[in-house]
């Protein structure tokens, strides 16, 4: 964040506190896993929850209770969405990812795989469990996933979002009025 914006943070929230929005600090948890935890929350309730982000990562939650609205394209970024842009489903995302990389975020990937071969690996297995368990995987392929077996685990522990941080408070207590 740029030190400009942090200083302002509390000047923010005071300003939203006045306006009866409150938010959420935590010193331990990232912003987009509280971010996951909550959704998570809300939807296992069995309602609706629009995470309002260009942040991709989000993406790998999609399902019928959850959507990710795009607001910078004015755009809902939904299962076809993900499909045509990574040929895998949401679900998919965390694997995906973990093969490829995501320099976005700065995360390795297993090198020699590309988002074809990845999506055609887990179109083909389903998830990456499957593929570095599959016996029948062309030999080049079964040693480059061996020799990043270090790599696979932490970049899959890094894409993966935390949803069960406990929050210490009630949703309701919560609900906009």
């Amino acid at each position: 964040m740029p030190e400009h914006l942090a200083q302002q943070l509390s000047y923010i929230q005071d300003e939203l506190m006045m306006m009866k929005v409150d938010s959420l600090i935590s010193e331990t948890d990232e912003a987009d896993d509280l971010i996951a935890t909550l959704t998570q929350k809300v939807a296992l309730k069995g309602k609706n929850v629009t995470i309002v982000s260009t942040d991709k990562g989000f993406l790998s939650m999609l399902n019928e209770h959850i959507n990710v609205y795009d607001y910078f394209n004015k755009r809902y970024l939904d299962k076809a969405y993900v499909l045509e842009k990574f040929n895998v489903a949401p679900e998919q995302l965390v694997d995906f990812w973990t093969l490829t990389g995501d320099s976005t975020n700065k995360i390795p990937g297993v090198a020699g795989i590309g988002q074809v071969t990845a999506a055609s690996l887990l179109n083909e297995y389903g998830t990456l469990s499957a593929i570095t368990a599959a016996e029948d995987l062309k030999a080049s392929m079964a040693k480059k996933l061996e020799e990043h077996t270090d790599t696979i685990e932490l970049s899959s522990k890094l894409l993966t979002l935390k949803d069960d941080i406990p929050l210490g408070f009630n949703l309701k207590d919560i609900r906009y009025q």
